[in-house]
């Protein structure tokens, strides 16, 4: 397996893009957040491509940024936070303009980054074994991913402010019931 945080893996028309960190559960970092972002070019440039879709490698989707790297001094962490960011809200805006549908292929854990990801997708396909929550509250930041924005466009304001202030955590069922994912589908079934 490569050991670069983020894999373009192209077939034909379908573009993968892979979030592969899986010993942190694909826990966002910098170098992470970059590789998505120059993954999201890659793909916005290549004209053959008919539908991109985003998954991560191992036990779960993602479980959010790398809580590691926003330990510190505050004033530390404060620079820290738009290095990795800035490529992840450049990237799902990049995503955001192709002409072709962006699929979530979502399993395990679904947290944070990671939650406000497959919330920008066009179609959010969940294992029966996701597992969702925004958590931000949890950390006391404000979500983030764009979150914000397509969260209450998904399920409605007061909803939306539930499930951001709360954090709390919702199956793949209960995900689906709210408006979070489209599709259950056996885990077992789900890269096909």
């Amino acid at each position: 397996m490569s050991d670069q945080p983020v894999l373009l893996k192209v077939d034909g028309p379908i573009a993968r893009i892979v979030f592969n960190r899986p010993k942190v559960l694909n826990a966002l970092s910098v170098d992470a957040a970059d590789a998505f972002l120059s993954a999201c070019k890659s793909v916005a440039a290549d004209k053959e491509n008919r539908v991109v879709i985003i998954a991560g490698e191992g036990r779960a989707f993602m479980a959010g940024g790398d809580i590691s790297a926003f330990q510190g001094p505050a004033d530390e962490v404060r620079r820290h936070v738009p290095t990795i960011m800035e490529p992840l809200h450049e990237g799902l805006e990049i995503l955001a303009g192709l002409p072709q549908p962006v699929i979530a292929s979502l399993h395990g854990a679904v947290a944070g980054a990671g939650m406000s990801i497959a919330l920008s997708t066009d179609l959010a396909i969940a294992a029966d074994n996701a597992i969702f929550t925004l958590a931000y509250s949890k950390l006391g930041t404000s979500p983030d991913g764009s979150s914000s924005w397509t969260l209450p466009r998904l399920v409605g304001l007061r909803k939306a402010m539930e499930i951001a202030l709360l954090s709390d955590v919702y199956d793949a069922p209960e995900a689906l019931r709210l408006g979070l994912i489209n599709r259950i589908v056996p885990a077992a079934d789900l890269a096909s």
